[in-house]
């Protein structure tokens, strides 16, 4: 921070003004802190004697202290006639209190270490104490004389910070008076310096801010004086008139060598951007002059040649090539450059016994007058690339010829199997229907079985044929009223009449394959109604926007799923019941998780055992497939 002459005499002023203030209010608190002191100790000693000859009298009489009664009265009519005191107390000298203003410290002790040195002195003396966080002045009287000495002593003490509530508002008084006087000392020394020196060097400094501003070196301070400030005037007139001189050649050098620099730091900065970018680009460049002639390269380029860039420069493909490609190279570059038009090539070489794919682009280069000076060109190495291309074509060739042989797998399972599996039920049931007077109940017994189990197999075979059908087989994509098509499978189910589903909320309308969306349904509301074990049984169905997917669940109060099992339930053929308890095949969660996953959802379980389970899957918002519409909600008992 800056300050004028004017503040700086004013601060200068004012310090100096206030440490004396300082000064003097603190030694005149010390005085009277001494003095007043002194007359607060007197007085206490006048009263301590006042109270020793009462004591005096009193065992004159042969009266013991310990029984004189009525004492503690006069120690507080002491207290009572002079409220500067803090206590009166009669002690013995080894600090017990047989006397006090306040009878409840009859008969304690004093532990302050300066009071009970006192007493043990056995003479009229005064120390200080401290006793819950205060100081106190004590004057100590021994009560008798040198004939007749006793072990007691008047004690009487006043608080400190009576002498310092006093030296406070010393200090007020003194504070104010000094600001009074200090306000009158500023304003005659404002005045006076206003008339004999800060006038002339605001002139001064108002004419150094109109230069400054205006830069306008012809401007002069006009003061007329022979002292130290005209001469100043003087040296600063003489100053500015040399600085009026130079100034047109300086400025003129100044902004000559500041477009340089620009220049040059521009260059600089378009240099270093150029180099960087040839030097980490991984493609090949190259630009040669209108003969072919090579005028500069990046890194990469010269790293295929196992040279330097500066190295190429200024020769040309033949120093470098063999003759046949050298002269292409140069018959490919005069061809764009008579064309005015932009080439691409994609060519295939052999080095060293290895194929080498180069896709390579050629542009002409053109001066201010757009004539043609010269060629540019880049190339890169896509031989991967195109392998990769290979290789991918051969894999969709082998998962076509893979998708056709499980075609044709389906085609015998469902052919070939199924036949056998019909002859042998035919048979079964030809044994019942044929030998019933001649079976017995456990023959009867174990042809009902091979029947059920020819079903369990021709339903293991249907569901191995669903599933491989899955994602091979595209269906029409629909729109689908999900209020409409789950109630209707819901009728499918033909539900008991102890259990009940309930369609929580509005269901979207979605566009999708409906077969498959219909299979996602029935598998779990058929799984919840199979395994329902509850004399009242609930499932209820929810659909919740998450935004960019909708989630669906289907909740049961049934028996509950283990959290062991919860990956276990979708893989393919895994049942947690026997098979005999209940007839499964095993394999319509698999469907499900792969029916959900097709749609690019996900699917998952939540259960706890005896409280009931929720299956939860998700189906994306993906543009022209689902539509954001909501109908009536539908609720199905």
């Amino acid at each position: 921070m800056r300050f004028r002459l004017r503040e700086k005499i004013l601060l200068i002023t004012i310090t100096t003004f206030l440490l004396a203030i300082g000064a003097n209010t603190y030694i005149t608190g010390q005085i009277f802190r001494k003095e007043y002191s002194t007359a607060l100790q007197s007085k206490m000693e006048v009263i301590a004697n006042i109270l020793k000859s009462k004591v005096e009298r009193l065992l004159e009489l042969g009266i013991a202290v310990g029984d004189i009664e009525g004492f503690e009265i006069q120690c507080q009519d002491a207290l009572q006639k002079h409220p500067d005191l803090a206590y009166v107390m009669v002690v013995r000298t080894d600090g017990q209190i047989i006397f006090h203003n306040d009878t409840t410290y009859h008969g304690s002790m004093i532990d302050d270490p300066e009071i009970l040195k006192a007493l043990r002195q056995n003479r009229q003396t005064s120390c200080m104490s401290q006793a819950a966080k205060h100081t106190y002045y004590n004057a100590i009287v021994p009560v008798g004389n040198d004939l007749n000495r006793t072990n007691v002593a008047v004690v009487v003490g006043f608080p400190t910070t009576l002498i310092d509530n006093k030296i406070q508002e010393l200090r007020h008084y003194s504070y104010m008076a000094a600001l009074v006087s200090l306000a009158i000392a500023i304003f005659f020394l404002l005045a006076s310096l206003s008339i004999s020196v800060t006038k002339p060097m605001s002139k001064l400094v108002a004419t150094i801010q109109q230069i400054r501003e205006s830069s306008d070196l012809s401007k002069r301070v006009g003061i007329i004086s022979r002292d130290e400030l005209g001469e100043l005037a003087h040296s600063f007139n003489q100053m500015t008139e040399d600085l009026q001189k130079t100034t047109t050649s300086i400025d003129n050098l100044n902004t000559e060598i500041e477009n340089r620099k620009s220049v040059e730091l521009s260059l600089r900065r378009s240099e270093n951007k150029y180099r960087t970018l040839l030097k980490n680009i991984p493609q090949k460049i190259f630009y040669k002059d209108i003969d072919s002639v090579y005028v500069l390269c990046n890194e990469s380029y010269a790293e295929d040649l196992g040279i330097t860039p500066d190295k190429i420069i200024g020769k040309t493909d033949y120093d470098f090539f063999p003759e046949h490609l050298a002269k292409k190279y140069i018959r490919d570059d005069r061809k764009v450059m008579d064309s005015g038009e932009r080439e691409d090539l994609e060519e295939s070489y052999t080095l060293n016994g290895r194929e080498l794919i180069i896709s390579t682009s050629k542009s002409p280069v053109r001066d201010e007058n757009g004539n043609i000076i010269g060629i540019f060109g880049i190339f890169w190495d896509i031989t991967d690339q195109k392998k990769a291309e290979r290789r991918q074509n051969q894999l969709l060739e082998q998962l076509e010829s893979v998708n056709q042989e499980l075609k044709d797998f389906a085609y015998v399972v469902s052919h070939d199997l199924k036949a056998p599996l019909r002859g042998i039920k035919t048979l079964a049931n030809w044994l019942v229907s044929d030998y019933a007077d001649k079976l017995d109940q456990e023959g009867k017994e174990q042809l009902d079985l091979l029947s059920s189990r020819v079903d369990r197999m021709h339903n293991l075979i249907e569901g191995i044929l669903q599933y491989s059908r899955i994602g091979r087989e595209n269906e029409q994509q629909v729109k689908m009223d999900l209020n409409k098509i789950v109630p209707e499978i819901i009728d499918m189910l033909a539900l008991p009449e102890n259990i009940a589903i309930i369609i929580e909320n509005q269901l979207p309308v979605i566009e999708c394959e409906q077969t498959r969306i219909m299979q996602v349904f029935q598998n779990l509301l058929s799984n919840a109604v199979k395994y329902m074990d509850k004399p009242q049984g609930r499932i209820n169905i929810e659909c919740v926007d998450e935004g960019d997917c909708w989630k669906f669940s289907i909740a049961d109060n049934g028996p509950g799923i283990e959290e062991k099992y919860f990956n276990k339930i979708f893989q393919i053929f895994q049942t947690l019941s026997a098979r005999d308890e209940f007839e499964s095949t095993g394999i319509g969660l698999t469907v499900v998780k792969k029916i959900v996953e097709l749609h690019d959802g996900k699917i998952w379980v939540e259960s706890e055992l005896g409280k009931g389970t929720t299956f939860l899957f998700t189906i994306p918002k993906q543009q022209g497939r689902i539509q954001n519409e909501q109908l009536q909600t539908n609720s199905v008992n």
